[in-house]
């Protein structure tokens, strides 16, 4: 505990650390309200109309992680790099118009797919609505990375903040008109982003970059090496991509092998399965400084071990209420929402563990190993979803499991490689400490 309680009080006293933090829980709060967005329309909307509701959603996500190509990161980088305002903003406006023209493109290589797939056919109108908000939501997350590199940090929270509650008041309003669910998808995908957006140009007026601090001045140095070593570069890209599939590719899966009732059962324990992803990776990323700065790696590996224990049985603890609530608060469909959701639950509670252990591989610059095990997770969770087809929405919970379980022995194989004396992945790197900088997309 001495030692969690001292990087935790390290945190906190670091100056930007604590404006980070400021955007951490905006994100959470709109990631919060987003949730609470997809309670309302499971309650309100009819099983089928929740199932094209999911869909969306899983296609709406797809298309903002396939299409973050790390512009966020460049808002920073140029910010950092001009010292007059007016040329900051010059580039800025250029980045955010690469930003949306990229986002526009992913978006219509998407609906491409999405007209092709004969098991969306009754989901494409909500489809192609969330594929064309991605590419609003894109430019809504570019615009925290421009508050970020003006170091706007309570505007940045801000724009995370009213995304989410936007997407709840809309879709409530929808649903209080009684619209149905290609209303709600687009007051979900669309409008609520536009929102942000508009927000977030009035909080960049006026705003100025101040000079680049340590933390940004090693982001830049990682990028450059990242940049000379194509590998490298290759490798973070393709761990985005697959852990992209792995997010959402379970429920585009279930409605070529499901019907629209197992998909709306599955949407619906997947969205309150969710909060743990979410707060998984916030403790990931919260972490991710101290452990490129460790100068001992394979030390900090048993730090990051302990952490991730901790963390998968916090989860195991808080299963039951959380079944528990959810049930409840989702209306009709919660009963058969039970099983799923613990499987889920299950499923990232182990989940929390890899989180956790992977930020070593980082450290180490093990970054194809890394993507190795993403990759092989989305193959795994693939098959055995494809295996389970006839136990309807149990199908995909079952491979979010196995893929879990999977990434949980890969990232332990080089760890007890090491510790057999086999390997010299983190012994050997500890006399090269990494510098102190954020890894994008966790």
């Amino acid at each position: 505990m001495s030692d969690a309680r001292a990087r935790i009080l390290g945190l906190i006293n670091r100056p930007r650390a604590r404006a980070g933090s400021t955007v951490l829980l905006g994100t959470i709060a709109g990631a919060v309200a987003s949730l609470l967005a997809a309670i309302v329309a499971a309650r309100y909307l009819p099983v089928a109309g929740f199932a094209a509701f999911g869909v969306g959603m899983a296609v709406n996500s797809l298309t903002m992680q396939f299409a973050d190509l790390g512009f966020s990161t460049l808002a920073m980088v140029h910010a950092a790099d001009a010292t007059d305002p007016a040329e900051t903003r010059r580039r800025l406006i250029r980045l955010g118009l690469r930003r949306m023209a990229t986002g526009l493109a992913i978006a219509a290589g998407i609906s491409v797919v999405v007209f092709l797939l004969p098991s969306l056919r009754e989901y494409r109108e909500v489809a192609l609505i969330a594929t064309g908000g991605g590419a609003f939501g894109c430019v809504a997350m570019f615009m925290v990375g421009v508050l970020q590199a003006l170091h706007n940090f309570r505007g940045a929270a801000a724009v995370q903040l009213a995304l989410g509650i936007g997407r709840l008041a809309l879709v409530a309003a929808a649903a209080v008109a009684g619209l149905g669910e290609v209303a709600m998808t687009a007051a979900y995908s669309v409008f609520a982003p536009l929102a942000a957006i508009a927000i977030g140009i009035g909080m960049a007026r006026g705003a100025e970059a101040g000079p680049a601090t340590e933390e940004e001045s090693a982001e830049i140095q990682l990028r450059e090496e990242e940049a000379a070593d194509p590998r490298r570069h290759r490798a973070i890209a393709a761990t985005a991509v697959f852990s992209a599939l792995l997010l959402n590719g379970d429920v585009l899966l279930l409605t070529a092998i499901g019907n629209a009732d197992e998909v709306a059962i599955y949407a619906a324990a997947w969205r309150i399965a969710a909060g743990a992803l979410l707060l998984n990776a916030a403790l990931s990323s919260v972490s991710t400084p101290f452990v490129l700065a460790a100068a001992d790696a394979w030390a900090e590996v048993g730090r990051l071990m302990k952490m991730g224990l901790a963390v998968m049985a916090g989860w195991f603890v808080c299963l039951v209420p959380i079944v528990f609530v959810g049930v409840r608060i989702l209306g009709d469909i919660g009963e058969e929402v039970i099983t799923p959701l613990a499987i889920l639950l299950v499923a990232f509670a182990i989940d929390g563990f890899f989180l956790c252990v992977q930020l070593i591989f980082y450290r180490v610059r093990r970054e194809r190993y890394l993507a190795m095990i993403v990759g092989t997770e989305v193959l795994t969770m693939v098959a055995v979803t494809l295996v389970f087809r006839s136990q309807g929405e149990l199908a995909p919970a079952y491979g979010q499991l196995a893929a879990r379980v999977v990434a949980a022995a890969m990232v332990m194989l080089p760890v007890l490689g090491e510790r057999a004396g086999r390997l010299r992945w983190f012994r050997a790197a500890s006399l090269e400490p990494e510098p102190a900088a954020g890894i994008k997309g966790q």
